[in-house]
């Protein structure tokens, strides 16, 4: 049986954006017609959550009092429980508040009212 070669793993990837990246993405998404994008960017530096996650949270899986969200459908398959910040705790509280949001909509966080 032939020998196979492992690949090494790359370089992990430990990088912030700067503080004026962070303006400058921030000035971009407020300047966008859907408001909801300029509170999942804040909610995304605040948390460190992906993009994707972020679109699939669902508002059953925030819990407020206790400062957490469950990610269920994560990049590694493997679900997670992601502290909340009072930065993200005010984010989501906002976006929950938001009248472009529906109201019954339960599914998914950030579906826009239609």
């Amino acid at each position: 049986m032939p020998r196979c070669a492992h690949t090494k793993p790359g370089a992990a990837r430990d990088r912030r954006v700067t503080p004026d990246e962070e303006e400058r993405l921030l000035q971009a998404a407020h300047s966008q017609f859907n408001p909801m994008v300029w509170l999942m960017i804040r909610l995304a530096l605040a948390t460190a959550m992906r993009a994707g996650e972020i679109q699939r949270l669902c508002r059953s899986d925030v819990d407020l009092k206790r400062r957490r969200a469950l990610l269920r459908d994560t990049k590694s398959s493997q679900a997670r429980t992601v502290p909340l910040s009072n930065e993200a705790t005010s984010i989501l509280r906002e976006a929950f508040d938001s009248p472009i949001l529906s109201i019954d909509c339960e599914d998914l966080l950030w579906r826009a009212r239609t």
